[in-house]
């Protein structure tokens, strides 16, 4: 049965509000992330330049440490309800019966969980499966098959960044350390430091 008139201009209106929403929330992630990043980075460097005390690096860098914790969980949260406003949008597309972008982002999303962001041939025995299952044309789905798409993996790229603020702290610290018990040690620290950086094919 056709959606009615007003419904119809209810669910668009919400549809256009969850889009909006989705690329906000997307923009908070990249952006708080790029932020927390460089307060760690910035928080060390001012500690490390300025010699401060063992006390005074332990406290700012639990402090840090505890930020970036902070962050992940938020934007655990942030992407939690991004893909809530996608699927609500699934379901809205549904009710239009208008299988839209949300339907294409799923089907490639599903399509690429391996992890390859590599065109797929349209041979594939996945694509008909997956058309059906996200109602798209077999061929219109074999032609988004052909696009390079890069699935959904921000989690990947940002996971690391609370564990390496920790880690870093703790490397400077031990240094800290280490150094007041035994100064010839600083070498070692130094060349573990720049090791990376001198052995071949590192």
């Amino acid at each position: 049965m056709p959606v009615k008139v007003t419904k119809r201009s209810t669910l668009e209106n919400e549809y256009s509000a969850c889009q909006a929403s989705i690329e906000e929330l997307e923009a908070r992630v990249w952006q708080s992330a790029a932020l927390f990043g460089l307060a760690s980075v910035t928080s060390l460097a001012l500690v490390a330049s300025n010699e401060a005390s063992i006390l005074v690096a332990l406290l700012i860098g639990a402090t840090s440490s505890f930020g970036t914790f902070v962050w992940w969980r938020l934007a655990n949260r942030w992407w939690s309800l991004l893909h809530a406003k996608m699927e609500r949008m699934i379901h809205i597309e549904e009710e239009l019966q208008a299988p839209g972008q949300q339907h294409y982002i799923a089907f490639l999303d599903e399509l690429h969980g391996h992890g390859s962001s590599r065109p797929v041939l349209p041979s594939n025995p996945r694509i008909p499966a997956l058309a059906r299952a996200h109602r798209i044309g077999l061929a219109r789905a074999r032609r988004l098959a052909s696009l390079v798409y890069e699935g959904k993996r921000p989690k990947e790229a940002l996971w690391p960044l609370p564990w390496l603020t920790v880690a870093a702290w703790l490397f400077y610290l031990a240094y800290r350390i280490v150094i007041i018990i035994s100064p010839q040690l600083r070498v070692l620290f130094f060349f573990l430091s720049i090791g990376p950086l001198v052995v071949p094919g590192a």
